[in-house]
């Protein structure tokens, strides 16, 4: 490669992971979570604020609806327009964008796909 001068580099400022599995995908976001955390990022919820917040490391975008019985984290990613229900207990894992997960449902180390529906008293677990 380095003959034929195609060996190249590039300088990155910040976090980069590779996540092609969704085993890595879970860790390269429990690992930016953590980098954020470190840099004191407004982007995590404050535990003050949000009583559901458990752990730390939880990034929830504001259009979500967190039902305020529910507890989250640590390292637990929230996208637009979810909604969590009522007694929900999420864990290390990404709720993708308008997936609605129901109550009192228990998710563990896995990602629900976008507008993607958990059951009712449900528990999943990424293996």
């Amino acid at each position: 490669m380095v003959a034929d001068s195609q060996l190249h580099a590039m300088e990155l400022n910040g976090f980069w992971a590779d996540v092609g599995q969704p085993k890595d995908y879970l860790s390269g976001t429990c690992l930016y979570l953590s980098y954020l955390s470190s840099q004191k990022s407004p982007l995590l919820s404050e535990p003050a604020k949000n009583p559901w917040v458990f752990g730390g490391n939880v990034l929830v975008d504001p259009t979500a609806t967190v039902d305020p019985s529910a507890v989250i984290g640590p390292n637990v990613v929230i996208g637009p327009r979810v909604v969590i229900g009522k007694g929900v207990r999420l864990q290390r894992c990404v709720i993708m964008e308008a997936a609605r997960v129901r109550d009192h449902a228990w998710i563990q180390s896995s990602i629900v796909g976008d507008r993607k529906s958990t059951r009712l008293n449900s528990s999943h677990q990424y293996y």
